[in-house]
């Protein structure tokens, strides 16, 4: 087992079942993958240059960067371990090597470094100290931003080694009973507490208690351990009953508890819950035009790169329009002039100051409203812009239980029964595309990424639609 079989193991804990995966047969693309690949790439390429040496005969020159080395070497007795560092850098001290000894690195997309990440650095200190005889006390982290290439210590303390010699040991006795097993999934260690309420295996993945909203890993596994094993047996459960178990695994608040209940009833059913008959967006209605907003962001910039709009109407028989709406996507390609950014948009809002704007989630609120204040703008006009946004992800979030694994747009968009021209797209592929957008020296390469942008975009607001319609319908 090595080091990115245990990123692996960390990043996929939540499954119930763990499988190795061989990086020249199984490796497939995926979109976060390239992103963060490419991210690497960019800063390793950025950060050496041609100042590197590869393996152990780089350690052994005194190069500054090392990229290539495999270390080999036991955690524990009878617990072999590998690690294929990204990059171990030369600081001064003595090893093996002379004056000298070497720890390793990471890069992060974000500043924020994941538990994947301090898991991998961790692990390979503990091998790398055995094959250099020299105590490493930290890592190092690279991430790029404002233009920038920055570092933070990490700093590996004795409990982080414990809890990681632990977590390698837990994913190798898992990986050998998955391995006598073949390949089906390990349930016998699940307890259950009413053979009654036992799902079909075919079914466990769709009663795993991950697929219920507000329960994560850790109160996933606190609750196996106190009998609730699947989604199935925790919708049947009074949770008045059971109220010293959820306060036990770290659930004090009562309403939660129901909310939690609640949502496995509703997902075993298949039927929506309303909680709040009090709260309606029946008087969207009332408008003859709307306008739907969808924005794409890339974090790593902290720059919101296109804000879609889509405007619908009524035809004559007082019915929404779908046939003819009008899609229009303002792109920030001028990351220096924002004010020009601002002006269309600003354009775009005022044209229809009487109509309300559909959104999901806070992003598209919160971007507008900074907007409009890093321009100057009068809180007048800026409070009559937010009085007339409706999120409709809020809405729902107070307003309903839907049998939906989580309250994203994508997973909403499709239980109202819309789904995206584009097949296996999301956000991060939308970034990918803008990245190339960025990066590409071929103009018809990033007309052709630009397009796919609009498109998927385009399929947002309309999926906010959807979702805007069926809560019409039902309200």
């Amino acid at each position: 087992m090595n080091n990115r079989d245990l990123r692996n193991w960390i990043r996929n804990k939540k499954k119930d079942s763990f499988k190795r995966i061989n990086y020249i047969n199984d490796f497939k693309w995926l979109c976060h993958r390239s992103i963060y690949y490419n991210r690497q790439k960019f800063i390793y390429k950025k950060l050496i240059k041609e100042n590197y040496g590869k393996g152990l005969a780089g350690c052994i020159s005194g190069q500054e960067y090392v990229i290539g080395v495999k270390i080999k070497g036991s955690l524990l007795k009878g617990l072999k371990a590998e690690s294929d560092p990204y990059l171990l850098i030369k600081q001064n001290g003595k090893s093996i090597f002379g004056n000298y000894y070497y720890v390793p690195a990471v890069s992060l997309i974000t500043k924020r470094i994941r538990k994947e990440d301090i898991f991998d650095i961790t692990l390979t200190i503990l091998l790398l100290e055995k094959m250099q005889h020299a105590k490493i006390n930290f890592g190092i982290s690279y991430y790029y931003i404002s233009g920038n290439i920055r570092a933070n210590k990490y700093y590996i303390s004795n409990k982080l080694r414990k809890s990681v010699i632990k977590e390698f040991n837990k994913l190798n006795k898992y990986y050998i009973q998955a391995k006598n097993l073949g390949d089906n999934t390990i349930y016998s260690s699940i307890p259950i507490i009413n053979k009654e309420i036992i799902p079909k295996k075919k079914e466990l993945n769709q009663y795993d208690l991950i697929n219920i909203d507000g329960i994560g890993e850790r109160r996933k596994e606190l609750l196996i351990n106190n009998g609730i094993s699947n989604s199935l047996l925790l919708s049947k459960i009074n949770p008045d009953k059971y109220e010293t178990v959820f306060n036990d695994i770290g659930i004090i608040n009562k309403e939660l508890i129901y909310s939690i209940v609640r949502q496995a009833k509703v997902n075993d059913s298949c039927i929506p819950l309303r909680i709040n008959k009090n709260k309606s967006i029946k008087h969207i209605n009332n408008y003859n035009k709307i306008l739907i907003l969808d924005i794409e962001s890339d974090p790593d910039e902290r720059l919101d790169f296109l804000y879609g709009f889509l405007e619908l109407e009524k035809d004559s028989n007082s019915s929404w329009d779908m046939a003819n709406y009008k899609y229009e996507p303002i792109f920030n390609l001028n990351k220096k002039n924002p004010q020009n950014l601002w002006t269309n948009i600003r354009k775009k809002l005022n044209s229809k100051n009487k109509f309300l704007i559909i959104h999901f989630g806070e992003t598209e609120s919160s971007s507008i409203k900074g907007l409009a204040r890093a321009n100057n703008l009068k809180e007048e006009e800026i409070n009559n812009i937010q009085s007339r946004l409706i999120d409709i992800h809020s809405h729902i979030r107070e307003t309903w239980i839907l049998p939906v694994k989580n309250y994203t747009l994508k997973s909403i968009a499709k239980f109202s029964g819309f789904d995206w021209s584009q097949k296996n797209v999301d956000g991060a592929k939308a970034l990918l595309w803008w990245r190339v957008v960025q990066t590409a020296k071929i103009e018809r390469i990033k007309e052709r990424n630009i397009i796919k942008i609009k498109k998927y975009n385009k399929d947002d607001c309309l999926g906010t639609w959807e979702i805007t319609k069926w809560l019409l319908n039902n309200e």
